[in-house]
């Protein structure tokens, strides 16, 4: 071999393998945001924040949303990039005690789906349960506390690049579509409200347009201006303690 090759390719060889070690490891974080976290107590009851709260709780998606400005109430936003549902609950149940909210919107799953994408088929039935799971808890919390919960569908990748698209391998989108048919029933079972965000965002064709993607997977402050219908106009204001019901 000609001595002028040997660096060249010894940097090749080098940055193939950084690649490689990169993306193994980022493979090993996201399968690992699958593992359930410790089982949740169940909390009491607990009243009302007065001036009355919203929470909006779930991943990245509701962590960039910065709601119009308050109405009769306080807006807290809780968003946790990269998060799966599974790995939520303890935050939510935290979040729920901070700021005793009257009312919570929640986002979140996409990211189950990405980790998800990454597993065997088995262990991905395994994860679509216990994202159900994680919901179900999130909801039946909720219900304990008398807090009026509305459960967003999970946002499909909008027209993801090809990197994503050879990431995702087809397995994403069909987990945010057994997410989603599953929600409904969560939200019935638990008084909560069930909400598909998609015909806020698509246009006339049915397409999510470009000024609404920042990428496959973030909306931009567009889109979030398109969802305000989401953010109710009003909330209950708590009852005096020994106002009659």
């Amino acid at each position: 071999m000609r001595r002028w090759l040997v660096l060249p390719l010894a940097l090749l060889l080098a940055g193939l393998g950084w690649l490689t070690f990169a993306f193994f490891g980022w493979r090993e974080a996201k399968m690992a945001m699958l593992e359930p976290p410790p089982a949740l107590e169940t909390a009491s009851a607990i009243a009302p924040a007065d001036p009355p709260v919203l929470l909006l709780f779930g991943d990245s998606r509701i962590a960039q949303w910065n709601p119009a400005p308050e109405r009769n109430y306080s807006i807290v936003v809780a968003g946790y990039p990269g998060e799966t549902a599974i790995r939520l609950i303890p935050r939510f149940a935290r979040s729920i005690a901070e700021h005793r909210p009257t009312a919570v919107v929640l986002q979140l799953g996409v990211n189950d789906a990405v980790a998800a994408s990454l597993v065997s088929a088995d262990r991905r039935d395994t994860a679509l349960q216990d994202s159900l799971d994680a919901i179900t808890a999130m909801a039946a919390l909720a219900q304990a506390n008398g807090v009026d919960l509305i459960i967003m569908a999970v946002i499909p990748p909008i027209r993801p690049d090809l990197k994503r698209r050879i990431l995702f391998q087809g397995g994403v989108d069909a987990y945010v579509t057994a997410l989603n048919m599953a929600l409904p029933g969560i939200a019935a079972r638990h008084g909560a409200q069930f909400v598909d965000p998609m015909p806020l965002l698509r246009d006339g064709s049915g397409q999510v347009p470009d000024r609404f993607r920042r990428d496959s997977l973030h909306l931009t402050p567009d889109a979030y201006a398109a969802l305000e219908p989401l953010v109710p106009i009003s909330l209950p204001m708590p009852q005096p303690a020994g106002a009659a019901g």
